[in-house]
């Protein structure tokens, strides 16, 4: 035990820093709307009083570290009708300006307008390309994953950035930074984040500071959302099985998502993503040349080419006083997929598999800045575990329960051998593994050739772990400098 403390606090140390600016800021002025005086001592609320400033001398407010995502800005001063403003959007990385007019007496206020502090156009520091995708966006587009809503950006071909390799992108989620360092060129994360739970992504490319040192084509940033004040939630259910022919892949998805307040001002949001389809690959068997095979008439769904993504998370936001708040997050990703092999066509029951296995748990402290403090300090301390496992071979065919789910673990045969490493124990054949046979007629009864009877034994598994202690801290000292 004392051994395994130690290899996590060598790992916690020398983990390299790799983070993203996960949070915006918010700044204004806040006047008379019939003379256009300033107003001194105004408070402005955000979210309900989870966040308070006051306005200073001239009328300025200014407020830092709040997450990305849509908030409610409320604005109170004695003698003045209370401006209250819903949908105030916070960008990660992004200075927010919204001036209020307040009215001495009861009439409507002026509606907040939210303009960037810099144009980005005559930008002369701007180095880099940003592409923003808002929780408006992902419930707008026609997208089941994050990965579905990247590749629509421009510069991204799969998951190749700006014409650079797969896994040369740098992936930052909340704040902290999840890569697999062993294969990331070929399995990526292994983690799919649901659309339910995202409150803004962004894809940056063609220039990065020293900050991102580990993102060559590309770094995708990821702000997950926090619980709202009030319950709510989502089920919905998604087939194609009315289609026919080419329309019809065997897809099934089910979606169930709520968020709300647990006691006092903590909040939680849950979501369970799960799809499933006959044809993982959205390409369909070519049409037989032998008039005598009934799929001569057309495509067919490939056999043994079916595929279930499995993805639960959960977040808990705690507030600890006016300026603490604690985040408490974990995702989980289990993607298994049945793989079409030409060399067995006809004996699924011999097929190869694979499964691939997420997990992420993080912990977030923010230190938000002193109300009303001229030279504000905020920081915050994350604590995050990643873990991927990968495991192909041979596994038994599909026998599905609901539609295109199967409901159960995909098991590779031979998998507790591959997990144990036990290089000796595979020099004796494994239990299921033999030399396969050879067949010269399929189950149309036309000529054919394939391998069939036994399987050949493959077998493969790695596993990547990683433990990261990140700390970041501003400290404001004069009006331009931080």
């Amino acid at each position: 035990m004392r051994r395994l403390l130690s290899l996590a606090m060598l790992l916690a140390v020398t983990a390299l820093p790799l983070s993203a600016q996960t949070s915006g800021g918010l700044v204004g002025k806040v006047v008379d709307a019939a003379t256009g005086a300033s107003l001194r001592g105004a408070a402005i609320r955000i979210d309900a009083g989870a966040r308070i400033a006051t306005t200073d001398t001239a009328g300025e407010y200014r407020l830092r570290s709040l997450p990305a995502g849509l908030h409610t800005v409320t604005v109170t001063y004695i003698g003045y009708r209370q401006a209250r403003r819903e949908g105030v959007i916070i960008r990660a990385g992004e200075i927010t300006r919204a001036d209020v007019r307040m009215a001495p007496v009861a009439v409507e206020m002026v509606t907040l307008r939210a303009v960037g502090v810099q144009d980005p156009v005559l930008d002369p520091l701007a180095t880099s390309t940003a592409q923003r995708i808002g929780a408006e966006d992902l419930r707008r587009l026609p997208v089941s994953s994050l990965e579905d809503a990247l590749a629509l950006q421009a510069g991204v071909v799969g998951e190749s950035y700006r014409g650079g390799r797969v896994g040369q992108q740098a992936f930052i989620l909340d704040g902290l930074g999840v890569k697999n360092q062993l294969d990331a060129s070929t399995g990526g994360s292994g983690l799919r984040i649901p659309p339910d739970l995202i409150a803004e992504a962004s894809l940056v490319t063609n220039g990065f500071s020293a900050k991102f040192g580990q993102a060559i084509s590309g770094l995708v940033s990821v702000s997950t959302r926090d619980g709202g004040d009030r319950w709510r939630g989502r089920m919905a259910y998604e087939t194609d099985r009315p289609m026919t022919g080419g329309g019809d892949f065997g897809l099934d998805r089910l979606v169930l998502q709520a968020d709300g307040p647990l006691a006092g001002k903590i909040t939680a949001v849950g979501i369970l993503d799960v799809s499933a389809r006959l044809d993982a690959e959205p390409t369909s068997a070519p049409a037989a040349a032998d008039r005598r095979d009934p799929r001569s008439a057309g495509n067919g769904v490939l056999p043994h080419n079916s595929g279930e993504v499995l993805t639960a998370g959960g977040k808990l936001t705690i507030p600890m006083g006016s300026r603490l708040t604690t985040r408490l997050f974990g995702l989980g990703t289990r993607e298994q997929r049945y793989l079409f092999d030409q060399r067995y066509k006809y004996e699924p029951d011999l097929g190869p598999g694979r499964r691939v296995d997420g997990t992420l748990l993080s912990a977030h402290l923010q230190l938000a800045p002193a109300e009303g403090s001229r030279r504000p300090f905020s920081g915050d301390l994350r604590l995050g575990y990643f873990a991927k496992g990968f495991f192909r071979g041979t596994v038994d065919a599909p026998d599905y329960a609901v539609g295109a789910f199967t409901g159960s673990k995909l098991t590779i045969l031979g998998e507790e051998t591959a997990r144990r490493q036990d290089t000796i124990g595979t020099r004796a054949p494994l239990p299921g593994f033999g030399t396969p046979t050879y067949s010269t007629n399929s189950p149309y009864g036309v000529p054919a050739f394939f391998l069939g009877n036994a399987t050949q034994g493959e077998l493969a598994w790695n596993r990547f772990a990683e433990v990261r202690l990140q700390a970041d801290f501003t400290a404001t000292l004069g009006a331009n400098v931080d």
